[in-house]
């Protein structure tokens, strides 16, 4: 997960070796970002379902835009 901070530099929010694809998976990893970040206003992704399902379930009022491509 990359974020860009008040200065406008990209960085590292976290990032998961994770077992599978599967919304659990992103979910677990998302419950761990949310504890340490808190609430996230707005992701920028893919259309991939299960990790769309997964943001919806952890941040249920952020905003998703999805990638032009």
């Amino acid at each position: 997960i990359l974020c860009v901070d008040e200065n406008y530099h990209n960085k590292i929010l976290g990032f998961s070796l994770m077992p599978n694809r599967a919304t659990m998976s992103f979910k677990n990893f998302l419950i761990i970002i949310k504890k340490r970040v808190g609430n996230i206003k707005v992701f920028l992704t893919d259309r991939f379902k299960a990790q769309i399902e997964a943001l919806k379930s952890v941040w249920p009022e952020t905003k998703i835009i999805y990638c032009a491509v």
